[in-house]
């Protein structure tokens, strides 16, 4: 029979972010351009840059939008280094003190322009410490992981020493697992591997809801356009989650709950992280810049009636 545990449990800390590697899109193409381009955000001070999202496959191509993160060592020295070189990326105030205040324990975001094959295109990137994206990825909180639980992620500049990176391995995979146990509370208790790929999938969504300004089934979109991705991620991390008792394999891509949250304590827990990314998606307007800010709002909204009749059948 079933067992429902509460967030103090200590099952929910015995699947082990180290008994698995560490999936990144390796594979996907990025082509010599973007690579050179993203060079402005190497050097010594850079542990870990890499290409996101939509950037990485065709659903969203359309709109040519770059998304890139960006941890650094010193988020302090990041800004007065990058604020002298790029000075226009940052909006008001224009104060180095601020930008660095501002991303405390949060992911600053700004938008810029990179040349690609001689053509400009549009980028944005957010900004946080090394040690901070840490202490995110490693707790329950989704506005950071939930751009780090889906697979297409390729990285562009990677940890030089092997104890940065062994850190960041571990806290990617303690987010997804944290992703997989929040997705276990919300499906049937016997759940196919699809099933549970697309409830995985919408994770950051329900945790960051964006009403009108994002498509509609977003999750859908994403899982369809990288089924392949998906299945090369999750296996590993459901094998965790068996290894502990927290689910058993019932044959042919099929599942059982053994342990899991209440299907009630995670709603009120996504519905708790929503309300605050609302605060932190407005207050992006702040190191974007008003204008840009809106700009980008506007163009999010349009390309999202335009997908409305788009609603993908996974198969």
């Amino acid at each position: 029979m079933e067992r429902i545990v509460g967030w103090d449990d200590p099952i929910l800390k015995a699947p082990s972010p180290t008994s698995f590697p560490t999936y990144f899109a390796r594979h996907v193409y990025i082509p010599n351009s973007i690579r050179l381009a993203a060079q402005r955000f190497r050097g010594e001070n850079t542990d870990f840059a890499f290409i996101y999202g939509s950037s990485l496959y065709k659903e969203d191509a359309s709109s040519g939008m770059i998304d890139m993160g960006i941890f650094v060592e010193n988020i302090g020295r990041f800004h007065q280094e990058n604020m002298k070189a790029f000075g226009g990326d940052y909006g008001d105030p224009h104060s180095v003190w601020f930008h660095t205040w501002f991303n405390k324990n949060r992911p600053n975001f700004y938008h810029t322009k990179l040349s690609i094959d001689g053509e400009i295109k549009p980028a944005k990137y957010f900004s946080i410490q090394f040690d901070q994206a840490i202490d995110r990825l490693n707790s329950w909180d989704i506005y950071l992981s939930g751009r780090l639980h889906k697979p297409m992620i390729a990285p562009l500049v990677e940890p030089a020493d092997q104890e940065t990176k062994n850190q960041l391995n571990y806290a990617v995979n303690q987010s997804r697992i944290n992703g997989a146990v929040l997705a276990l509370a919300l499906i049937d208790e016997e759940f196919s591997f699809r099933k549970f790929a697309e409830v995985y999938a919408s994770i950051s969504y329900l945790g960051d809801r964006r009403g009108k300004y994002e498509k509609d089934n977003k999750h859908l979109i994403i899982l369809e356009e990288c089924w392949d991705e998906f299945g090369n991620m999750l296996p590993p991390i459901l094998e965790a989650l068996t290894d502990v008792g927290m689910i058993e394999s019932t044959g042919n891509d099929n599942f059982a709950r053994g342990i899991s949250l209440s299907h009630e304590s995670v709603e009120k827990f996504l519905e708790k992280s929503n309300r605050r990314a609302k605060v932190l998606n407005i207050s992006n307007a702040v190191t974007v810049g008003i204008q840009k800010s809106l700009k980008y709002v506007m163009s999010k909204e349009e390309r999202a009636r335009a997908s409305r009749a788009r609603v993908p059948e996974i198969a």
